[in-house]
């Protein structure tokens, strides 16, 4: 019976990994041909992405994180629903956009967009936890109810299919957000995540241990310099943490700092790698989107701030 089961684990396994590849390399595909030989409408570009990357969510972050194949059945509910509705989008695009436009709500529309809110909802708390999910919560509820509530803290009030349907919508899930990850950000992490691959974070690396690794403090500033240059092409405050935090901690430690101040310090340089241009986090794209200005503008004035931090991080790491 053990036999068995580990057998039907390796295939499972085995399954896993190429869906996986191939829906990864479906993806980078997608998103490089929108912008050259495959251009599509923007919102069945964002339903694209939308569900691609909350089935890469379902994928990687398991209802138990301790036994990952414990409710796998409940994993894969979740991506063939998300499949489901995105795939409804996708298809029958038009009249999914002159439905929303003419506010003739069908009852499909309805029970969809209540699936996808909830996938959303839960997809958010695997990666970020509950207090996201718990904002947009009470922000539904407040939608569904503040019109009961008196003074300036009401509205006028909005029924359940109006208020689903706008999550529903290219002022909700399909919006300016969504939009911004598809249309920039998994570009900038396609292009950061090729060259961490390439071998470019090494390259970094070898240059902060010549730059830094004979002065005072020298693994400290290591890891300062380390996360500035890897910031460069990452934009992630993980990623970062990750790639540079794997040398630089155990070498702060094997020089006498603590386990503490060694973990601090690449904390501290690794969270500024998401001010560092030219990729940056997700929210320098949604500033340029939503200030209708080139994202080299947002770079430019980014570049300051950025090395005003980093030149501080560097000092304090000394003591």
């Amino acid at each position: 019976m053990a036999a068995e089961q580990k057998l039907v684990s390796s295939k499972y396994d085995f399954f896993k990994k190429y869906f996986v590849i191939t829906l990864s390399v479906f993806t980078g595909l997608l998103h490089i041909g929108n912008f050259t030989f495959w251009p599509m409408e923007s919102i069945r570009f964002y339903a694209w992405h939308l569900t691609l990357g909350l089935i890469f969510v379902f994928l990687y972050v398991p209802t138990d994180k301790k036994n990952p194949k414990r409710f796998l059945w409940l994993d894969w509910t979740f991506i063939i629903l998300t499949a489901v509705v995105g795939l409804y989008v996708i298809v029958t695009f038009d009249t999914f956009i002159v439905t929303m436009q003419t506010n003739a709500l069908s009852t499909i529309i309805i029970v969809f967009g209540i699936i996808i809110t909830l996938i959303v909802l839960e997809a958010s708390r695997r990666v970020l936890g509950m207090v996201l999910p718990i904002i947009a919560i009470f922000t539904i509820i407040y939608a569904l109810f503040g019109g009961n509530l008196p003074g300036i803290l009401g509205h006028r009030g909005y029924n359940f299919s109006r208020v689903i349907a706008t999550i529903f919508s290219d002022q909700g899930l399909l919006g300016t957000p969504i939009g911004v990850s598809a249309s920039n950000v998994f570009l900038f992490l396609l292009f950061g995540a090729y060259l961490a691959v390439s071998g470019a974070d090494k390259i970094f690396q070898d240059i902060a241990i010549a730059l830094t690794g004979r002065n005072r403090g020298g693994p400290a500033k290591m890891a300062v310099v380390a996360s500035a240059l890897f910031g460069m092409i990452s934009g992630s405050a993980v990623a970062n943490v990750v790639s540079t935090g794997s040398f630089t901690i155990p070498l702060m430690k094997r020089q006498g700092y603590s386990n503490r101040f060694a973990g601090a310090v690449t904390a501290v340089a690794s969270t500024g790698g998401q001010i560092m241009p030219p990729i940056m986090g997700a929210a320098a794209f949604v500033l340029a989107d939503i200030a209708g200005v080139g994202y080299g503008q947002v770079c430019i004035a980014a570049l300051l701030p950025a090395l005003m931090y980093y030149v501080t991080a560097k000092s304090i790491s000394m003591f």
